[in-house]
């Protein structure tokens, strides 16, 4: 909701903000299609373990915090799980049924807020988008929230996973694109609707991720 941040988003986010500016040329494209009231569902492709990190830097010059799902694994980090906690990010045991963390999900998209999960499950670092996972389309099913695709590109230059990269271009472009709305059927309940929505979701995502690599330009960006 529109004026949601507490003094720990505040904080982060000019910090943040400021980081992220040092590091890279970051452009958000079709901002206006990310909601200032009401719930979405932000589904992003996942291209390094900056992405939520970028992604939230949008919605909240809004005033609207982003909720991302989070393994537990990095919960357990000291300083990493208290930043974390700050920001209310959610906790989920990856590779499990997580029950406890779809229901938070749901509830938080139930009442407004917006929530963050990436579809692929982990970090890509192939051309081709990995198989989506059903957890986006059944939060939305169950909890009404429309699914917002988000196209992303850039962070992988500096930080694909598994350490920084220091190298040219020396303030690589980061673009965002993010989606028009993706409303669903709340009735969409069958695994076969639930398929066609993930298929959907995930055609989005991939014409949003090429044209947020097309928008940051060849040069540095080859896998």
């Amino acid at each position: 909701m529109k004026g949601e941040l507490d003094a720990a988003w505040k904080v982060a986010s000019a910090a943040v903000g400021a980081a992220m500016r040092l590091l890279f040329h970051v452009r958000f494209v079709d901002g206006h299609n990310v909601p200032t009231d009401g719930p979405a569902i932000v589904v992003p492709n996942h291209i390094s373990p900056l992405d939520p990190v970028v992604i939230a830097l949008y919605p909240a010059s809004l005033g609207r915090k982003t909720r991302f799902l989070s393994g537990t694994e990095f919960f357990a980090m000291r300083w990493v799980g208290k930043g974390l906690r700050a920001l209310d990010q959610i906790p989920i045991r990856r590779g499990a049924n997580d029950l406890e963390a779809l229901k938070t999900v749901v509830e938080v998209a139930k009442t407004g807020g917006l929530v963050g999960l990436f579809p692929e499950g982990k970090i890509n670092n192939t051309p081709d988008l990995l198989r989506g996972r059903r957890g986006a389309a059944r939060i939305a099913v169950a909890s009404g929230a429309p699914l917002l695709p988000v196209g992303i590109w850039g962070p992988q230059v500096r930080y694909p996973g598994g350490g920084w990269k220091f190298r040219r271009p020396w303030r690589p472009n980061v673009v965002v694109v993010f989606g028009e709305p993706m409303p669903v059927d709340p009735a969409a309940t069958s695994a076969r609707d639930i398929l066609v929505i993930t298929n959907e979701l995930m055609s989005r995502i991939e014409v949003l991720r090429d044209r947020a690599k097309e928008l940051a330009g060849s040069r540095g960006y080859a896998w």
